[in-house]
Parts: C-alpha cells; sequence; structure tokens
C-alpha cells in the first residue's frame, strides 16, 4: 500500500516518489496495474442475501395480524381459515419479496447509467475515464462542476473553490491553492491545498495526484 497519511504536509517532489508518478501522469499499462492491485473506485456497497430481504417481508403490522388471526382460528377450529391466512401471508411476502429485488436491480441498473466520469492525464494525454477506474497516482483534473471522485494533493490550482460541505458542513466554497503550506496536524478543513472525495468544484480548476481511492 501507498503510504497516505499527511500528504496534505510533503513537498510535491515526496508526493511524486512515494506515488511513482509525475504532472504527467501514468501510463496506460501502469494505470491497469494498479487498477488491478488496488481495485476500482468504488464504495464497496454490503450485498444483503436474499433469504434475508424474504424474511424481512414478514416483519409488519399487517402480518403480525394475520398470523394472530391464524392463531385463533386454530383456537376456534377453523382450520380452513387457518390455511387461507397461511396461504396470504406467504403470497403477500413472496410479492414483497419480488417487487423489493426489482427495485433493487433497477437501483443498480441507474447507478451504472449515471456513473460519473473524470478527466485524467494517460501516456501524456487528456483523457475522460470512468471515475472507478481512477488509481492512486493519477493526475486528475477537476473543473467548475465537477465532483472530486478520489482524494488528491494538488499540484496546479487557478482561482480554485470547492464547496466542502458535505465534509466539513461549512456552508461557504472554500479557497483551495496547491502552493499552501499545511502542517502535518492540520484539521480537515484546514486542506487547502487537499481536493476531498464527494465535494464539488463551484469555480477555477485544479490538478491533483490523486492519493487515495476507494481502497487504494
Amino acid at each position: 500500500m501507498y503510504d497516505k497519511k499527511d500528504t496534505h504536509s510533503l513537498e510535491l517532489e515526496e508526493i511524486y516518489n512515494i506515488y511513482k508518478t509525475s504532472e504527467k501522469g501514468l501510463s496506460e499499462i501502469e494505470a491497469e496495474k494498479r487498477l488491478k492491485l488496488y481495485g476500482e473506485n468504488t464504495l464497496k456497497e454490503k450485498e444483503e442475501s436474499k433469504f434475508k430481504i424474504f424474511i424481512r417481508q414478514f416483519n409488519n403490522i399487517l402480518i403480525y395480524v394475520l398470523f394472530l388471526a391464524s392463531l385463533v382460528s386454530v383456537v376456534a377450529h377453523k382450520y380452513v381459515d387457518f390455511f387461507v391466512i397461511i396461504a396470504l401471508i406467504f403470497i403477500n411476502s413472496i410479492i414483497g419479496f419480488i417487487q423489493e429485488i426489482k427495485a433493487i436491480i433497477s437501483i443498480k441498473a441507474l447507478k451504472k447509467m449515471t456513473e460519473s466520469k473524470t478527466k485524467v492525464i494517460r501516456d501524456g494525454k487528456i483523457i475522460e475515464i470512468p471515475s472507478a477506474q481512477m488509481v492512486p497516482g493519477d493526475v486528475a483534473i477537476f473543473s467548475e462542476g465537477s465532483v472530486i471522485t478520489a482524494d488528491g494533493r494538488l499540484f496546479e490550482s487557478k482561482s480554485l473553490m470547492v464547496d466542502e460541505a458535505t465534509i466539513t458542513g461549512e456552508s461557504l466554497p472554500v479557497i483551495k491553492d496547491h502552493k499552501a503550506k499545511i502542517s502535518k496536524d492540520a484539521l480537515v478543513y484546514e486542506l487547502k491545498n487537499t481536493l476531498l472525495s464527494g465535494t464539488t468544484v463551484v469555480k477555477g480548476e485544479g490538478r491533483v495526484v490523486v492519493t487515495k481511492t476507494a481502497d487504494g
């Protein structure tokens, strides 16, 4: 693993050495190697088993009422009513299960369709790639309107302002400057030379060395 600690306090030359990169970015071959090593730049969602999804269908007030009614039917020796109620419970649960599975599939498909893209420099050329394929050491370019999709240390900035409300809660955009000298123990809202994943560029442009992806 790369040493991602306190990259905000290091000199740029140290960053380049740690991540074995430069302002010209990585080669496609090296990027592919790192992608295989560190995995995609996506947050891993915990997959819920279909069994748990099915069992969850029984966890609602209507089902509790029907179960109670089935018990009353048994006590009253109305066995036909008991089996009818039990059948209704399972039919209702199966329908709910199918609908939830369809919803999960639809959400996954929608996420794939709306996957963000990021400009990076590969083999000395600016190209646009799916954000999921970004790796540590990539040189990424973010401009007005860009959603920052990986943490990165700035080495170039022009009138750069970033909305960091999702990270720090600050309502006003923060000015970013690649020349800023930041102490090792600086707090997250003091990282003027760093772009943080999940924030948004509201003005200007910045170029960074990617220091942290989802698993990298």
